[in-house]
């Protein structure tokens, strides 16, 4: 059974509205992980913006993908739907941010789909709180990992599969440091 499900998406990123559409989700990725440790399944979902709703050359470029990548990508409801399928039971949603769950969450409600009943680990805040060296203030992804000693690949990240993973061997370095 899945105990925690590591998330990570990336959007356009072109407006600040949780709202607005302008947050196009354009990838989703998730880690499911049993209680002790054991990685259950993955999944990878490109999404494909809906209608006619451009990316701007910005956001293709810092993600990676290009037009015939974001052209082959599922619909919306189609990612979501999938992921769900996989992971229909979970106890923890444990995101890097509390800005991909929030994301997250209003894709599921606007595609009119159900999350089981869950609770949500913060990675950056759980750092914030208990690192000293952090002084309250909220770090990078890239700090953490070098923080808690976690091998990663810098030129990888910003990718939803490979952010996901690094989220979940970050985890697994402050669950054993603490």
């Amino acid at each position: 059974m899945v105990k925690y499900l590591f998330l990570d998406a990336k959007w356009e990123q072109r407006c600040a509205s949780i709202e607005n559409d302008a947050n196009e989700l354009l990838e989703l990725a998730g880690i499911g992980m049993s209680d002790d440790g054991k990685v259950t399944d993955r999944i990878f979902r490109i999404v494909r913006p809906e209608g006619d709703k451009k990316i701007s050359k910005g956001t293709k470029f810092f993600l990676n993908l290009t037009d015939k990548k974001i052209a082959t990508g599922a619909s919306l409801h189609t990612a979501l739907t999938d992921f769900l399928d996989m992971f229909s039971e979970f106890q923890w949603i444990i995101v890097w941010n509390y800005r991909v769950y929030e994301i997250f969450l209003a894709k599921v409600r606007k595609c009119q789909l159900l999350l089981p009943e869950h609770k949500v680990l913060v990675l950056q805040d759980l750092i914030k709180e208990i690192d000293h060296g952090a002084r309250g203030q909220l770090i990078c992804l890239e700090k953490a990992l070098r923080r808690y000693s976690v091998n990663f690949d810098v030129d990888g990240l910003h990718d939803a599969k490979y952010d996901t993973e690094q989220i979940r061997r970050l985890y697994l370095a402050m669950h054993s440091q603490y």
